[in-house]
């Protein structure tokens, strides 16, 4: 049942395409039929030759048929592998954008329990394994029971009964084979999908944290372990191929047995003249060629179970939920699709708990009856057993609890307090990225009435670890503003103590950054993140630990470059780092997710509180 909604679900990319695939099959037919006439005719001219006849004008039309079958065999090949596979390409094409598109308004929260490589693997890897649904899948069907009509009007007309052998044969090759070869290779087809995705996932992983692992002396692990998931990808591929192999020679013998059936039913016509000579050859190698049609259905079933393997993937992808639901579009609409007319910011009462999952590996209690028991005894609360099963505590402690505080536009405020405290996900709710309990309101107007865009084209956002694409720097601040001109980019590399910099490269703002920013160093790749905050015309600022990278020196210049461009905007400023916190309006102290201390840097000070503490410990 779940293989038939999968397949269901992934007709729907095929719909807006029938026309097109009609087209690719009547294609395949003719190519298939052109097979059959140039053997026929081939068969016919050469048994006719054979006879000797008094003029060639006898082989005439023998002859001008093979031609014309010769000819219009290829080219209907041509046009037949042309039209399907910008077919497929264009069905790709579409799985993949509106795969992506369903799971970037959904993104951090549908992504916190998924691997980067396998969500890439799934993203290239699967959807590339699904070229097969329509090549191997959908048309060799359609194209072997055209061939099959057509094939039973040529042979019964001299023989029902050896019309009706023949079709047996073709519907044995075509799907009796198929399904015995499905019995062999089902478990290898779906595990061939599944071991590849690990070794994507595996190779992305080492990849992009190879310096943690030759710092740590761990490649030669990571390398047995991608040689034995290789391994195991080999041996699936193996039996596949040799399962392939089987139905490949099956095929042949049915068609090699298929030709001498209709040579044993033939034979008696010709004897009894209800059949000629020349006709009896045509007939046989009718009979082989028909056969053409049926060669690509050896493996359809495999191909299918691949494919069914990879659209789980892709559907259960695109099936994650957000964390967050955008408002309705309502015709006298209540919820704003445009900027408001007032940037004042207002939390009260705001909750958040992060979605927790069970983890179900066990790894210490390895007895199927241990584990049992281990689960009842948790089902009916004994929490003890809970490490033994690894289980996270569902009643862990919530990330922000009773949150409010103010911040009308124009004003800056500092977070501040330990890791763990709650800093970032205040970020987080803000920016749209979960669900909150309580009320946040922008503009007099909750945050939830807004559209998630709305709301981050409101707020320029510098994160503690910003992610540069793999491009020029120019290319990498037009994320945050795409038509800037040169002049507008150095003015914001200027503003975040990059110009001089930038000046010194010989390629200048086309100089490369590499993947993640690699060739920059930590401090220069803030403040690229910073530059593109002063190219977004945000009113709202928030900079989470966006100083962490930075020099004494370079970070208060930066701070002073910030606070100036925000004279007019509401600027916060997450740190732990209490440095320039006497320019701020406000400063929350927040420790456990909830808000401890607040008020001004002199007033914290003067206290004996958490603020003085860590002023304290810093000093």
């Amino acid at each position: 049942m779940k293989t038939a909604k999968t397949a269901l679900s992934l007709w729907q990319f095929f719909a807006p395409f029938k026309m097109r695939i009609a087209l690719s099959v009547l294609l395949g037919f003719l190519t298939v039929g052109a097979s059959i006439g140039l053997m026929a005719t081939s068969g016919y001219l050469i048994a006719s030759a054979a006879l000797h006849p008094v003029t060639i004008l006898l082989l005439w039309v023998p002859i001008v048929g093979v031609r014309f079958f010769g000819i219009s065999r290829a080219v209907f090949r041509y046009l037949e592998r042309y039209v399907s596979h910008d077919l497929t390409f264009r069905i790709l094409s579409r799985l993949r954008v509106w795969l992506y598109q369903r799971i970037e308004p959904t993104a951090p929260a549908s992504l916190q329990d998924s691997r980067g490589g396998d969500v890439l693997s799934t993203l290239t890897s699967d959807v590339d394994t699904l070229q097969n649904f329509y090549l191997r899948v959908v048309a060799p069907p359609a194209i072997a029971v055209l061939t099959l009509l057509l094939v039973y009007a040529i042979v019964s007309h001299w023989s029902p009964e050896m019309a009706g052998m023949l079709i047996a044969l073709f519907l044995l090759a075509g799907v009796g084979v198929p399904l015995f070869t499905l019995q062999l290779s089902k478990q290898d087809s779906a595990g061939t999908v599944q071991s590849r995705a690990k070794i994507y996932t595996r190779i992305t992983e080492s990849v992009h944290g190879m310096t943690e692992l030759i710092a740590f002396g761990q490649t030669e692990a990571v390398v047995r372990e991608l040689q034995t998931e290789q391994d195991r990808l080999s041996s699936q591929q193996l039996r596949l191929s040799h399962v392939s192999g089987l139905a490949t020679g099956l095929s042949l013998f049915l068609q090699s047995f298929a030709a001498w059936v209709v040579l044993l039913f033939a034979i008696p016509l010709v004897t009894t003249h209800h059949l000629t000579g020349v006709s009896l050859t045509a007939l046989v190698l009718t009979a082989l060629a028909s056969f053409e049609a049926v060669s690509s259905l050896t493996t359809v079933f495999q191909s299918f179970g691949q494919s069914m393997e990879a659209a789980k993937r892709v559907f259960h992808l695109a099936a994650k939920e957000p964390g967050i639901q955008e408002p309705a579009n309502n015709p006298v609409p209540l919820t704003p699709n445009r900027l408001p007319t007032s940037f004042d910011l207002a939390f009260e009462n705001v909750q958040f708990r992060y979605p927790v999952r069970e983890v179900r590996e066990v790894r210490e209690v390895r007895e199927v009856r241990k584990v049992r028991e281990v689960r009842e005894q948790h089902r009916s609360g004994n929490r003890a057993y809970e490490p033994a099963l690894g289980w996270t505590d569902c009643d862990a402690a919530s990330a922000l609890t009773d949150l409010s505080f103010e911040l009308p536009h124009g004003k800056h405020i500092a977070i501040v307090g330990p890791s763990g405290s709650g800093k970032s996900t205040l970020l987080q709710l803000l920016v749209r990225f979960w669900e909150y309990e309580g009320s946040i309101q922008l503009g007099g107007r909750e945050l939830r009435d807004y559209r998630s865009q709305t709301v981050r084209n409101a707020i320029a956002v510098v994160p503690q670890q910003p992610y540069l694409f793999h491009t020029s720097i120019a290319e990498n601040l037009r994320i945050a503003k795409p038509d800037a001109s040169p002049e507008e980019l150095m003015r914001a590399l200027e503003a975040a103590e990059l110009k001089d910099w930038i000046v010194r490269l010989p390629e200048g703002l086309n100089t490369l950054v590499g993947e993640q920013g690699t060739t920059l160093s930590g401090g220069e790749r803030q403040r690229v993140a910073i530059a593109r905050a002063f190219l977004q015309s945000a009113p709202i600022w928030v900079l989470d630990e966006a100083m962490s990278g930075l020099d004494a020196v370079t970070e208060e210049n930066v701070l002073s470059t910030v606070l100036r461009s925000c004279t007019h905007r509401s600027l916060i400023f997450i740190t732990h780092r209490l440095v320039g916190l006497h320019r701020m309006d406000e400063i929350l102290v927040m420790s456990q997710g909830r808000i401890m201390e607040r008020g001004s840097h002199a007033d914290l000070l003067s206290k004996n509180g958490l603020y003085r503490a860590m002023w304290e410990t810093m000093t």
